[in-house]
């Protein structure tokens, strides 16, 4: 063999032990590039809500609030309610947390107030209203049946909560220490 056929297969070898190199690592990168980019958008759409991540281990499923969290609170009352802003989080094993600010402390009272006479006279498929004091705050607690609810105001804010069956008091009181009325 002449020395210029030899040093041509060498560099084809050289070659050939590059592409094996190059292609599985460049291949690894568009992926790894193309997984960052797929994160970095998800995160980056996320709507930075108000709503806790997790409460007493049960992790935020869905959250809204502006407008359409509004709507949801409104519909629940089967009516327009006065709020100015709210934020509604929806939890694992059907746990829910509607929160409202009002326009005022006054008007959170007086809306706390309708919902607690609208139970008590059977305006509602909510049954068993008691009244409790839970941390220094007036806590009210209702059953649809199927699972019960917690729901109380402190300054401007009304918060309903519906705890997940077999969670319902650490779900709760973890919902009543996360949320505060700032």
């Amino acid at each position: 063999m002449t020395e210029a056929a030899g040093s041509t297969s060498a560099r084809e070898m050289r070659l050939g032990r590059l592409i094996v190199v190059l292609v599985p690592v460049s291949f690894a990168l568009v992926i790894g590039m193309s997984v960052a980019s797929g994160l970095w958008s998800a995160a980056s759409q996320q709507e930075v809500t108000p709503a806790p991540l997790e409460l007493a281990g049960y992790h935020l499923d869905q959250a809204m609030s502006g407008p359409q969290a509004i709507a949801e609170v409104s519909e629940l009352h089967g009516k327009d309610i006065e709020v100015k802003e709210a934020w509604v989080g929806h939890y694992q094993e059907s746990g829910t947390i509607w929160a409202a600010r009002a326009e005022s402390e006054e008007k959170a009272v007086r809306l706390l107030d309708k919902m607690v006479q609208g139970i008590g006279e059977g305006k509602s498929p909510f049954q068993g209203l008691k009244e409790l004091e839970i941390e220094g705050v007036s806590v009210y607690t209702v059953t649809d049946g199927r699972q019960q609810h917690f729901f109380y105001q402190l300054v401007d804010q009304v918060v309903w909560v519906a705890a997940p069956r077999g969670g319902e008091e650490p779900f709760f009181l973890a919902a009543l220490d996360k949320i505060d009325s700032d």
